[in-house]
């Protein structure tokens, strides 16, 4: 192409006129072959130059863009084309090894050395495609380090990310080469068990949970490990590994809530935890907005006869899914925290009730039962004198129920909570008694008024049995205490004739009433003690 354009270039000049290839003013004028010649032969010896490089650049080019599996001949060139190529070659290398470092530390997890989330999609998945070829069944079990936040606040992180090591260490150590441990989050480790019957499988999974129950020796400190898990079966709970993920995590959710180190995904349980997302999402929407209302349910005196008080007990009817039962939102709104704000909602709607009441010429004590969180939360006797101040209430016409285990849970900071609520004047009783791993002489340093005896003791009660005994005893301890004693769960009036002859105080239960709204209360009080101004 050059030597092409140099002989377009000799044509061009021979045309032109003298005057236009005659130098400047005042130098000599020259033959325009003397000038041409020399572009030519310049032109002549670029092509050259051009035709011998073109070829070897155009192979180092292909052997860059190929990568390190192309262009083997010009590494063996000794020429600088050949020196070009290793050049490239090692820079290639170089660019590869690199890639390939940290392609693999994207999917190790630094504190623990197992692979990391990232893989988890595939592995499962390929887990799937093998179960489904052989026939065989694999199985995934998620576990939770529960104590870790505790760990991270009194030891440190560092602490913290050597007890996730040890965790790591100890469930690589309880499986086979074939199966796969991942960390799956912040405290959730992912095992995936390939290849057995699901009762092998659970009892694999059985021994790796048991594996964490030995405490963890850290810089000198044992600390022990509190887990939680759950396992997920192929192809019995799904067959993609978005659905067996999720249902080990349900699995391992329902091991949690109910204190097992282990619990396995039951075909259902899914549908139940998205209706408790549900309610979890409108519980708060139903605080908010008043849809909560109230029932009542009365103590009557064995005797007198006569109502002493009436629990309040919340309801919620939910615009879809209908009326929710009490121990199903409850639990929910103790596990979320939402609590506090069902609890404050709960004492505002029984203060304005019990205004409305008076103004009505009726004095109704109400009892309100109140959860662990609240007991742990030390600004709630605070929170209850702001509400009685706003609704102007009586306290000694309010009675905090307690459960016996709530008490137990940590009985330094509910003591403190329950004193300062006493001192402002309100009554606190102890609910389910019997349930708990309490005792008479514990609870003996608490200031209680009442104690209720758990229905489970008292629905089925029969002279003679295991029942009368615990419920017979427990009245005559409580009386020695000097405290009043109600039994729960009346349905027969077998049970009253029974109680009535034990000296119990007061009874509760469908066989005196069931619960019901402030309207219907109204009425059955003033049917039951026409006259009356108030209850006993």
């Amino acid at each position: 192409m050059v030597l092409c354009a140099g002989v377009f270039a000799i044509a061009w000049m021979g045309r032109m006129a003298p005057e236009a290839v005659a130098p400047v003013a005042g130098m000599p004028t020259l033959p325009w072959t003397r000038v041409a010649l020399p572009i030519l032969l310049l032109a002549g010896l670029a092509a050259v130059i051009m035709l011998r490089l073109s070829g070897p650049v155009a192979r180092l080019a292909g052997f860059v863009s190929g990568g390190l599996d192309a262009g083997h001949g010009l590494l063996q060139r000794r020429d600088d084309i050949g020196s070009l190529a290793r050049e490239f070659h090692a820079l290639l290398r170089d660019l590869r090894e690199r890639e390939e470092n940290l392609n693999r530390e994207r999917k190790i997890d630094p504190v623990t050395g197992v692979a990391n989330r990232t893989v988890v999609p595939d592995r499962v998945a390929m887990a799937i495609a093998r179960s489904a070829r052989n026939r065989t069944g694999f199985a995934l079990l998620v576990v939770d380090i529960c104590c870790l936040a505790a760990v991270n606040d009194r030891h440190g992180h560092q602490v913290g990310d050597q007890l996730l090591a040890i965790v790591a260490k100890r469930l690589g150590e309880g499986v086979r080469a074939t199966d796969s441990v991942c960390r799956l989050g912040s405290t959730e480790f992912l095992v995936i068990l390939e290849e057995g019957s699901a009762e092998n499988l659970l009892r694999v999974a059985g021994e790796l949970a048991g594996s964490l129950a030995d405490p963890a020796r850290i810089e000198q400190a044992s600390i022990p490990i509190v887990s939680a898990a759950g396992v997920a079966h192929h192809p019995a709970h799904g067959d993609t590994p978005e659905a067996l993920l999720r249902r080990a995590d349900i699995a391992r959710r329902h091991a949690r809530g109910s204190s097992v180190p282990l619990a396995v995904y039951e075909n259902g349980q899914e549908e139940s935890h998205l209706r408790e997302i549900a309610l979890l999402n409108d519980l708060a929407t139903a605080i908010v907005h008043d849809q909560l209302f109230m029932h009542y349910q009365p103590k009557m005196s064995l005797s007198s006869g006569s109502v002493g008080q009436v629990e309040a007990l919340v309801r919620w009817d939910h615009p879809q899914l209908g009326r929710v039962p009490p121990d199903e939102f409850i639990p929910i709104a103790e596990r979320s925290g939402q609590v506090r704000h069902l609890t404050r909602w709960v004492i505002e709607a029984v203060m304005r009730q019990q205004s409305d009441w008076r103004d009505a010429g009726l004095e109704v004590p109400v009892a309100i039962n109140l959860s662990t969180v609240d007991l742990a939360d030390p600004d709630f006797p605070r929170t209850l004198g702001i509400l009685a101040k706003v609704h102007s209430a009586v306290p000694s016409q309010l009675l905090f129920e307690i459960t016996e285990s709530s008490i137990m849970s940590d009985l330094a900071v509910t003591s403190a909570v329950i004193d300062a609520v006493r001192e402002a004047g309100y009554q606190i009783a102890i609910d389910d008694f019997g349930t708990g791993y309490s005792s008479l002489a514990q609870l003996k340093r608490l200031p209680v008024r009442e104690l209720k005896i758990d229905k489970s003791f008292v629905s089925r009660l029969q002279e003679g049995t295991d029942d009368a005994v615990i419920v017979r005893s427990t009245i005559e301890m409580a009386h020695n205490m000097g405290l009043v004693v109600v039994a729960e769960g009346v349905e027969d009036e077998a049970v009253i004739e029974l109680l009535a002859r034990w000296n119990c105080d007061m009874i509760q239960g469908y066989h005196l009433s069931r619960p019901m709204d402030s309207a219907s209360l109204a009425t059955w009080l003033k049917e039951r003690m026409p006259g009356t101004q108030g209850v006993a």
